[in-house]
C-alpha cells in the first residue's frame, strides 16, 4: 500500500484492492472507520464459513454409517502440517494485513493530524472572522449612530444657515435703513460710535450689528454711484432739458456752485435731478462758470439736450449762458425779491416802521424776561404761544412774515412791552394799520412766490398770466388803500412789476411756453399782436419739426404725355430750379399742415386752470404729435430758481462747523442722495 500527496489532503489505501480515496477532516476518517470495519467483518465471515464448510472424512464416514478407519500418525502427521502450513500462510496472510493496516493507520494518524490542524485553523479564522464580524457589527452601529449625529448635525447646520441668511438679508435690510436715515436726516457718520444710538440699536435688535464710520462713508459712495448711474439712464430717455444754477458760500466762505436740471419723463411728469454741488476754486467770472457748467453737461451727456437755464439776474451768471449759447430764463422768485425790497426801500414811513419792528422782535428774542412776558400776556389773552420773526436782509418774504406777527399779537405783545421796563417803543395804532395794508398789498406777492417755487408742477408757462393777475389786484388793493405810505408802496410796486416782468410777453421761449399750456393759450396775453407772434413762432417750429422728421421722397415724373416731355440728361440744366421748387413745395405743405394742427389744438377746450397740462399733452399725443414735442421743450423750464435755493439750504445743514473736515466730494454726495433719493 502506497500513499502520495498530490493536495493538501492525503490518499488512503483501502485494503482489497480498493482505489485511493481523497478524504478531507472528520468526513473521510468516518467514511475509512467504517469500510475498515466493513471489511474485517467479512473476512472473519469467511474464514468461520471455510472452517465450518469443510467436513472431515471421519464425520463424512459417521454419517454414512460407515466405519472409520484408523489414521496413522504420519497421515496425520501430515495432515497437522498441512494445516500448520495453511494456517502459516493464513498468519503471514494477516501479518501482510496488519502491516498494510499499520501504514493505513500511519497515514490516517497523519490526515487525522493533518485535519486536526486544518479543523484549529478553521476555528481560528472562525473567530477571528468572529471577531472581525463583532467589530463590523459594532462600527456599523457605530457608523449608524454617527450618521445619525451627523443628520442632526446638517439640520441644525442648514438652519444656522437659513438663519445667517436671514441675518444677513436682515443685516442689508438694516444697513439701507441706516443709510437713507443718515442721507435724509443729514447725520453725521460718527452717530454709528455714539454710545446712546449703540445702545438704542441693541435694544431694537440685538442680532444688528452696526457698520462703522469708514464703513459707513463707503456705503454712501457706493449708493452714490448707483443713484447717479439711474438718474443718467432716466435723463437719456427725455428729448429736452432745463437746468437752474446758482452760486453759494458755505459757512467757511468757501464757495459751490449748484445745477439742478428739469425735464418731463416719457410717462408725462414733471422731473428733479440735482447734478451736482461742486466746490468752486476759480473766481466767480463768467468763463469760470462757463467752464464749469460746460463740464457738468458733458459728464451727464445733456450737452445737445439743454433748451435754457434759470439763475439770477447777476451779470456773470447771465454771460455765462450766453457763453454756452444756451437761452436765458431770469429767476422770478428773485425779480419779485428785488421789486418787494426796492419798493420797501423807496417808502420812508414804512421803511421807519421797520426798523421799529425789528428792535421790538430783536428784543423778545434776546431778552428771557421779555420773552417769558409775552408768553404769559398770550396765555392770559388765550393766544397762541408764538414766537416773534426777525427780518432777514435778503428776504422780502422774511420782512412780511415778522410784520405780519407782529399785527397778529399786537394786543399781547402790548401789553408785554408795557409791563417791561424797556426803551423799546411799542408801535402805534397808525403804524399797525399801515402794516395791515401793507400786508394786503404785499399778500398777491407771497401767493406767487410760493406757488411759482413748485418744482413739480409746470410753472413757466404761468409767468405772463401771473404777471397780468398782479397788475391787476395790486391795482385794486391800491384802490382800497387810506394810508398815504401804502398807496406810496403800491406806486413803488407797480413801477417795479412792470419794470422787471413787462417783457415777459416778448421774452420768446415764456411765450411759447404760455401758448403751449392748454390752460391758458392765447388768452393769457395782454397784448393780442404778442399772441399773434407767439402763435407764428409755434407754427413756424411745429412745421420745422415736420420737415425734420419726413424722410425725402423719390423724385416722381411729372404728368403728360410723353412725347412733349424732354428727356433729361444726368447733367440738367434745370436741376437746381427744380431742387428748389420741390424744396418751396414741401414747406408749404409742412407749414400748412403745421397751421392746420395749431389752429386744431387753440381751438380745442381750455383746461381747468388747477389740472395739469401735462395730462391733458399726454392724453392727446397721438392728436398733436408735433406740438406734444414742442410742450416737452417749452414746459419743462421752471419759473425760478428756487430748486438751487433749497439744495443749498440742505448743504447748510452738511457744511457746518461740526463737519468741518467732511470733504467736498463726500459733502456733494450727500447732497446729492439728499435730493434725488
Amino acid at each position: 500500500m502506497s500513499a502520495k500527496k498530490t493536495s493538501n489532503h492525503p490518499k488512503i489505501v483501502i485494503p482489497g484492492g480498493q482505489k485511493a480515496v481523497k478524504t478531507s477532516g472528520a468526513l473521510a476518517e468516518h467514511e475509512y472507520v467504517k469500510e475498515v470495519d466493513h471489511l474485517d467483518h467479512k473476512e472473519k465471515c469467511k474464514e468461520s464459513s471455510s472452517l465450518k464448510n469443510t467436513p472431515t472424512k471421519a464425520s463424512a464416514k459417521k454419517q454414512k454409517g460407515e466405519e472409520i478407519p484408523e489414521i496413522s500418525n504420519s497421515a496425520l502427521l501430515e495432515t497437522l502440517v498441512a494445516r500448520f502450513d495453511l494456517q502459516d500462510g493464513k498468519l503471514s496472510n494477516i501479518e501482510q494485513k496488519i502491516t498494510e493496516n499499520s501504514l493505513m493507520f500511519v497515514n490516517l494518524t497523519k490526515a487525522v493530524e493533518f485535519n486536526l490542524a486544518e479543523i484549529k485553523d478553521c476555528k481560528t479564522r472562525i473567530y477571528l472572522f468572529d471577531k472581525q464580524l463583532t467589530s463590523i457589527i459594532t462600527s456599523h452601529a457605530d457608523l449608524i449612530s454617527r450618521m445619525s449625529e451627523l443628520e442632526r448635525y446638517k439640520r441644525r447646520w442648514n438652519l444656522r444657515v437659513i438663519r445667517m441668511k436671514e441675518i444677513a438679508g436682515r443685516q442689508r435690510e438694516l444697513d439701507e435703513a441706516l443709510l437713507n436715515m443718515v442721507v435724509k436726516d443729514l447725520q453725521p457718520f460718527t452717530i454709528v460710535e455714539d454710545e446712546g444710538f449703540r445702545a438704542f440699536v441693541n435694544k431694537l435688535d440685538p442680532s444688528y450689528v452696526l457698520p462703522s464710520r469708514k464703513v459707513l462713508k463707503t456705503m454712501v459712495s457706493e449708493r452714490y454711484n448707483t443713484t447717479k448711474e439711474k438718474t443718467m439712464e432716466d435723463l437719456q430717455k427725455a428729448e429736452f432739458v432745463s437746468l437752474t444754477a446758482d452760486m453759494w458760500s458755505s459757512i467757511n466762505m468757501d464757495g459751490y456752485l449748484g445745477v439742478t436740471c428739469h425735464y418731463i419723463t416719457p410717462e408725462a411728469t414733471m422731473a428733479t435731478v440735482l447734478l451736482g454741488v461742486r466746490r468752486f476754486y476759480q473766481t466767480h467770472t463768467a468763463q469760470h462758470l462757463m467752464e464749469a457748467k460746460a463740464l457738468l453737461m458733458a459728464e451727464w451727456g445733456i450737452t445737445s439736450k439743454v433748451h435754457c437755464m434759470v439763475t439770477d439776474n447777476a451779470s456773470n451768471m447771465i454771460l455765462s449762458a450766453q457763453l454756452l449759447n444756451l437761452r436765458h430764463v431770469p429767476c422770478f422768485a428773485h425779480n419779485l425779491n428785488l421789486i418787494v425790497k426796492k419798493a420797501l426801500d423807496q417808502t420812508p414811513v414804512i421803511n421807519e416802521i421797520r426798523q421799529k419792528a425789528r428792535k421790538i422782535v430783536g428784543l423778545f428774542r434776546s431778552s428771557c424776561k421779555a420773552k417769558d412776558k409775552l408768553v404769559e400776556m398770550q396765555s392770559l389773552m388765550g393766544r397762541p404761544s408764538l414766537k416773534m420773526i426777525q427780518e432777514v436782509e435778503t428776504r422780502w418774504n422774511s420782512t412780511f412774515d415778522m410784520l405780519q406777527r407782529l399785527y397778529e399779537q399786537r394786543e399781547p405783545l402790548g401789553a408785554a412791552l408795557a409791563n417791561l421796563n424797556s426803551d423799546t417803543a411799542p408801535l402805534t395804532s397808525l403804524e399797525y394799520d399801515i402794516i395791515q395794508q401793507s400786508l394786503t398789498l404785499l399778500q398777491p406777492f407771497k401767493l406767487a412766490t410760493t406757488e411759482m417755487s413748485e418744482e413739480q408742477r409746470v410753472s413757466a408757462s404761468k409767468l405772463i398770466p401771473l404777471y397780468r393777475m398782479l397788475q391787476h389786484k395790486l391795482a385794486q388793493k391800491k384802490g382800497n388803500a387810506t394810508q398815504e405810505s401804502t398807496v406810496q408802496l403800491g406806486s413803488h410796486l407797480q413801477e417795479g412789476l412792470h419794470s422787471r416782468c413787462g417783457g415777459y410777453e416778448t421774452f420768446r421761449a415764456l411765450a411759447l411756453a404760455t401758448l403751449l399750456d392748454p390752460r391758458f393759450k392765447n388768452v393769457a396775453f395782454g397784448n393780442p399782436a404778442k399772441a399773434l407772434d407767439a402763435e407764428k413762432h409755434i407754427t413756424l417750429e411745429c412745421a420745422s419739426l415736420m420737415r425734420s422728421n419726413t424722410t425725402p421722397e423719390p423724385q416722381m415724373s411729372t404728368s403728360g404725355p410723353s412725347s412733349s416731355t424732354p428727356v433729361e440728361t444726368q447733367d440738367s440744366l434745370w436741376e437746381h430750379f427744380d431742387n428748389r421748387i420741390r424744396e418751396t413745395q414741401m414747406i408749404h405743405n409742412h407749414t400748412a399742415d403745421a397751421t392746420v394742427e395749431v389752429k386744431k389744438y387753440l381751438s380745442d377746450a381750455f383746461l381747468t386752470r388747477t389740472h395739469d397740462p401735462l395730462t391733458y399733452w399726454k392724453e392727446r399725443a397721438v392728436i398733436f404729435p408735433h406740438l406734444y414735442v414742442l410742450a416737452k421743450k417749452y414746459l419743462c423750464m421752471p419759473a425760478t430758481s428756487v430748486p438751487c435755493e433749497r439744495i443749498f439750504s440742505k448743504a447748510g445743514e452738511i457744511i457746518c462747523k461740526k463737519r468741518s473736515r467732511l470733504s467736498p466730494s463726500t459733502a456733494e454726495k450727500l447732497i446729492f442722495l439728499n435730493k434725488n433719493l
